[in-house]
């Protein structure tokens, strides 16, 4: 049997807005527009390797909901292509070509629709014992080392 990761997601519109415009994705969960605006928390189990990210829509443009749903989307289609590399360079290689696509499927978006919007995006393969980290925008991530805790 195979290593798992646990981890708890929760989302939430917040108390400004009456939309919820970000997005997450747990190794093949994320937010549709259905429960999109929907608080909502829950636990799960992801065997490794694994795939998490965090879209968070902006707020200052029209559709950033669309935005964080167009890119966990794309994200689904290629997580179990990126989960079934082996070496960090596939990995890397398979995870550029994701957010590449991701960014042309906003942009012909955009320019279909004539609006503007955005979304960061926080994604986080876990491969090998290996955490590969991609960042774009202001969301972050971060690492926590067991030996800091509570000293």
């Amino acid at each position: 049997m195979g290593l798992f990761s646990v981890f708890t997601a929760s989302s939430h519109p917040g108390n400004v807005r009456m939309n919820n415009e970000d997005n997450l994705y747990c190794d093949g969960v994320f937010l549709t527009s259905g429960v999109q605006d929907t608080p909502l928390s829950f636990d799960g189990t992801a065997q490794f390797p694994c795939v998490f990210a965090v879209c968070d829509g902006m707020g200052g443009e029209a559709q950033g909901e669309l935005a964080s749903l167009t890119v966990v989307n794309a994200l689904n289609e290629y997580a179990e292509k990126i989960k079934s590399q082996s070496s960090s360079k596939h990995i890397n290689e398979i995870a550029q070509s994701f957010i590449s696509d991701a960014n042309n499927r906003l942009c012909k978006i955009m320019r279909e629709k004539s609006l503007r919007m955005g979304t960061t995006l926080a994604l986080v393969i876990i491969s090998e014992g290996i955490v590969h980290a991609y960042n774009i925008g202001d969301s972050r991530i971060y690492k926590f080392k067991q030996e800091n805790r509570y000293r």
